[in-house]
């Protein structure tokens, strides 16, 4: 559906994207995570052709972007960060605007496009609009803008749909309705989600990729990719002492590769994330070296390691 070859971008002496080549199954839902300014914005508008490539090849169901731009962009709906919202415009009228654009723009590319009223029928549906249609997009929480914004993304029924962080600056109720209708889209879509949230990739991506620094760092799914840091141990102790005393305890110890406050119970007792490379328990080791500095432990217990403690090795 999306294949991306050797990829790279340049703006003046800043390299963005270092040969990045992945490609995007059809029916997928593909997360892009990576810390702020890794690169995800800039290969996402490279891909809608917002913007032109450097070096490389992006080509959506076999048309390269660059020599068929119009083709492309039928075929593709897209969520920036900011999306230009009419606020005078009630939600339906926006979403008229908007489709009467688009389907027309499809429909010469595409006989079998849904009529304008079929169509927002639809979206309004499955974005969960029919309470606030007739209202001016002004009045509307960032919960509802952000159902209109990605209304307005699928108004011409694409093939593909690329959301760049889609639920930036809702609260977690907010949150969690855009994602029920992301993950309703994901079921005939193929759909883009880039993001640096990790319970979003958790939620509702079928594959991950991890970019930092303007390269590919690590692809799979969440359990490949946690799979891949089975060398590494984690360990939750909590600790009676000096805080700074238990911390530096714990990273005087052998083969530490993190020590990471979690939480503090009292005055004097403090819990701590430890993780550790190699093949060797580091309990025991915890163990003896609380004893010997007559440091108590009173919680100790090895935790999985997670997509956040890959993500963290991966684009420190």
């Amino acid at each position: 559906m999306i294949s991306i070859e050797h990829l790279s971008k340049k703006y003046g002496l800043l390299q963005a994207l270092k040969d990045v080549s992945f490609s995007v199954q059809d029916g997928e839902v593909l997360g892009f995570l990576g810390p702020n300014g890794a690169g995800k914005s800039t290969t996402m508008k490279i891909i809608t052709g917002y913007t032109a490539p450097t070096e490389g090849s992006v080509k959506v169901n076999g048309l390269e972007v660059w020599e068929h731009p119009l083709e492309v962009k039928r075929q593709i709906g897209y969520l920036p960060e900011s999306v230009p919202l009419y606020d005078d415009m009630t939600v339906l009228e926006y979403l008229q605007f908007i489709g009467s654009i688009r389907i027309k723009a499809r429909s010469a590319f595409n006989s079998g496009s849904l009529p304008l009223a079929e169509s927002l029928a639809r979206v309004v549906k499955l974005c969960g609009l029919a309470n606030v249609v007739r209202r001016p997009i002004g009045e509307l929480s960032k919960g509802y803008r952000q159902r209109t914004c990605l209304a307005q993304a699928i108004i011409h029924n694409p093939d593909i749909l690329i959301l760049d962080e889609p639920t930036s600056g809702l609260d977690p109720n907010q949150i969690s309705e855009v994602r029920d209708v992301i993950r309703e889209i994901g079921r005939e879509k193929t759909v883009m989600i880039s993001t640096h949230i990790l319970q979003e990739v958790q939620a509702v991506c079928d594959r991950v990729i991890i970019i930092n620094e303007g390269r590919i760092v690590a692809h799979g799914t969440t359990a490949e990719l946690e799979r891949q840091s089975e060398s590494a141990q984690s360990v939750y102790v909590k600790m009676r002492g000096l805080k700074e005393k238990i911390h530096q305890l714990l990273l005087d110890l052998p083969d530490i590769h993190e020590v990471r406050h979690r939480d503090t119970e009292s005055a004097d007792i403090f819990g701590f994330e430890v993780t550790a490379t190699g093949s060797l328990d580091i309990r025991e080791r915890i163990f003896r070296r609380a004893v010997s500095l007559d440091t108590p432990i009173l919680e100790m217990r090895v935790e999985r390691v997670s997509l956040e403690e890959v993500f963290r090795q991966l684009t420190k």
